[in-house]
């Protein structure tokens, strides 16, 4: 029983870090800013997904959420949450805060986008 929990406690860690951007392990970016975008596929379905741009290159040809920019797991799969604040919550384990908010234009319709940058030691 003791090695069951001991090997849950473990392992915890490496479930909080398993998200990917462009390949690349959250707690393993190397950059003080980045822009975090949280979106809905759809107006009906309820699901909130995540993109960060911290500066990749991303793909001229994929005008619209290129893979690049898209917040996954360890399978793959694009991440889902409850909403913004619940994206700001997550990006706070990984060592971000939030810097600044902007809404943004495009085809008519307005979105939030959220600057944050690397948490500074006081």
């Amino acid at each position: 029983m003791k090695t069951i929990i001991a090997s849950i406690l473990f392992s915890f860690p490496n479930l909080i870090f398993a998200q990917v951007v462009n390949n690349i392990h959250l707690n393993e970016l190397d950059v003080e800013y980045i822009e975090i975008e949280p979106y809905r596929r759809t107006f009906v379905n309820r699901k909130i997904y995540l993109l960060i741009d911290y500066g990749q290159q991303i793909d001229p040809v994929v005008l619209v959420r290129p893979e690049s920019l898209k917040v996954k797991d360890e399978n793959g799969q694009e991440l889902v949450f409850n909403s913004a604040i619940d994206c700001l919550n997550f990006m706070s384990k990984f060592g971000y805060e939030l810097f600044t908010k902007t809404e943004k234009v495009s085809e008519g319709n307005s979105y939030s986008v959220y600057l944050l940058r690397k948490k500074r030691n006081k």
